[in-house]
């Protein structure tokens, strides 16, 4: 739990600066447009999406101007949350504070789940418990498209965009 707080304290406190500097990250991203473009043909017109991790909102963003409708972003931080509506409130796209590790999503109710980066602070377990959830909320034929990071060890970040943290 100290170290879940931990990274709602981080992002709360770097959400402005992060959002400055990564909200058009996706313009130097050809891979990740390139598989975000995809999930788009396959899921237009199939029902709701769910970015998990959202952040400030700029995969979400991306989704609906590839034409996504129905799409949800959910995050942790409710600082990112603040910076995702205010970046995004010319669209329709619901933002709201929440736990990856408990979603409050009925069973099956998506039609793809989106986690950018999104699992890079989870313990072994509480990875385990975030797909299990995330296979709980998709439907039977959905998508799954889950980036994440690797290497070895633990990271200890103790600024994260010109602000001081203290975060693993």
């Amino acid at each position: 739990m100290k170290q879940r707080k931990a990274v709602i304290d981080c992002y709360d406190k770097s959400a402005k600066n992060y959002a400055d500097a990564l909200f058009n990250e996706l313009d130097g991203k050809p891979l990740d447009r390139l598989l975000l473009n995809r999930l788009v043909s396959q899921l237009k017109d199939k029902g709701p999406v769910v970015e998990l991790g959202s952040g400030c909102g700029q995969i979400a963003r991306y989704l609906w101007e590839g034409g996504l409708s129905k799409l949800h972003g959910l995050d942790i931080s409710p600082g990112m949350i603040k910076e995702a509506r205010a970046r995004n409130s010319d669209t329709d796209i619901e933002f709201e504070v929440g736990d990856m590790l408990a979603l409050g999503y009925d069973d099956k109710s998506f039609a793809g789940v989106v986690a950018f980066y999104a699992i890079v602070h989870f313990t072994h377990q509480e990875l385990a418990v975030a797909l299990k959830e995330i296979y709980r909320i998709l439907r039977t034929e959905g998508m799954l498209l889950l980036s994440f990071h690797v290497g070895e060890g633990e990271v200890h970040a103790t600024e994260l965009f010109d602000v001081a943290v203290d975060v693993r």
